[in-house]
């Protein structure tokens, strides 16, 4: 994957230092959205990277038991950046997912 962290990398330099503070404080006060996702009426979708430090595999499988219907993938030897690590994969995923909504 060293491109695609090169890439990553690249666009990181250039991201100014305040977007990236934001973003992350973003990321770590956002509120639960646990009753929206038990209300939701739509179907959801889920990314799930067995190896995932940021989103350990129990709090996963917890939030996909959650919504009314879920479609989910799961990706063994696969981390937090699964579209990474996994492109086929994940881009087949949404594809499909996104036909059975929409199709």
């Amino acid at each position: 994957l060293q491109n695609d962290i090169e890439k990553v990398l690249e666009i990181a330099k250039k991201t100014p230092l305040s977007v990236a503070v934001d973003t992350t404080l973003a990321m770590r006060d956002r509120k639960d959205q646990t009753t929206l996702l038990q209300n939701l009426k739509i179907p959801v979708g889920f990314i799930v990277g067995k190896e995932d430090s940021a989103e350990p595999l129990e709090k996963s499988l917890a939030q996909c038991h959650l919504a009314a219907e879920s479609h989910v993938l799961f990706l063994a030897e696969t981390g937090h950046m699964g579209m990474f690590e996994r492109e086929k994969e994940c881009a087949l995923y949404l594809k499909r997912f996104c036909e059975s909504i929409f199709m």
